[in-house]
C-alpha cells in the first residue's frame, strides 16, 4: 500500500507499534559468548546484511557497526531494536515505510 505522507500526516500524532518476527530461538537478546546456534544464526544474517567482519570472528564489531548506522546504541548487544534492524535489512517480507 502506498499512501502520500499528505494523507496521514494531519491525522498522525506521532505514536506507532511494531509487530516483528522474533528470532528462531528463546531470547530476544544475544549477548556476546553466547550459544553457538543462536551466534550462527545473527552471523548468517549480518553478513546477508552486508556486514562481513561476523563473518571473520569479529561479531561485537559488526553488531557495533550496525547499530551505530542505524542510530542505535551501540553496545554490541543484539537486543530488540537490533535484531528489528537485521530482520528490515535482510527479510523482503518485512513491511517497511520509505520517504519518496
Amino acid at each position: 500500500m502506498t499512501l502520500p505522507v499528505a494523507a496521514i500526516q494531519t491525522r498522525w500524532e506521532g505514536r506507532f507499534s511494531v509487530a516483528w518476527r522474533v528470532p528462531p530461538y528463546r531470547s530476544a537478546i544475544i549477548r556476546p559468548g553466547q550459544e553457538r546456534d543462536e551466534q550462527r544464526w545473527l552471523i548468517g544474517k549480518l553478513v546477508r546484511a552486508g556486514y562481513r567482519e561476523a563473518a571473520e570472528g569479529r561479531l561485537d564489531d559488526a553488531i557495533r557497526a550496525l547499530q551505530a548506522d542505524a542510530g542505535l546504541r551501540a553496545d554490541g548487544i543484539a537486543g530488540a531494536m537490533t535484531l528489528i534492524r537485521i530482520n528490515t535489512l535482510t527479510d523482503p517480507t518485512v513491511p517497511k515505510l520509505v520517504q519518496r
